[in-house]
This record gives structure tokens, sequence and C-alpha cells, in this order.
């Protein structure tokens, strides 16, 4: 198993939280994963898809709504390291 895997995993079990414990439906709980495969069976946690899903959630918020925002995040990508940065984790 990769560590992607293992978030991956973490992430689905405690999507059983909220349902078990607070009686969230399943199709009011929105999941962005990142997936190494092709699958791409979630959305994948952009900073765009990130913020599209945190406005949708104000948008849509009434008095008295709870919500339960869990994330796991670590690492970056190489894509998102400007050349000033290299330097310090060891990039060219």
């Amino acid at each position: 198993m990769n560590n992607s895997d293992d978030v991956k995993g973490k992430i689905l079990r405690m999507k059983k939280f909220p349902m078990d414990l607070r009686g969230f439906p399943e199709d009011n709980i929105t999941l962005l994963i990142q997936e190494e495969d092709e699958s791409r069976t979630y959305t994948q946690p952009t900073k765009f898809n990130i913020r599209a899903e945190a406005c949708h959630l104000v948008e849509h918020a009434n008095p008295g709504d709870t919500f339960f925002i869990h994330i796991i995040a670590h690492g970056c990508y190489p894509f998102s390291i400007t050349s000033s940065d290299k330097q310090f984790i060891g990039g060219q």
C-alpha cells in the first residue's frame, strides 16, 4: 500500500463519523481526494476545487446548519514550488 492509498483509506473511514454519530446523509458529504491513478472517482483537492466547495457550503447555509470539515494534508507538488524555494528542499 502506498501513502496515497493510506490517506484515501483514512478519508473514507472518517466519512463514516458524521454519518454514524451525527446522522449526516451520505449525499450531503463531499470528498475531495487526490488520486494517483487514472480512475478519478473523486473531485481532486485543487485550490480551485477546495474554494469552490467552501463557497458552495456558504451559499447554501441556513441558520442552525452544522458543518464538519476534515482535512488531511501534507507535502507539496513539484509544480507548486517556486525556483527560490527549491534550494531549501534540495530541488534543482
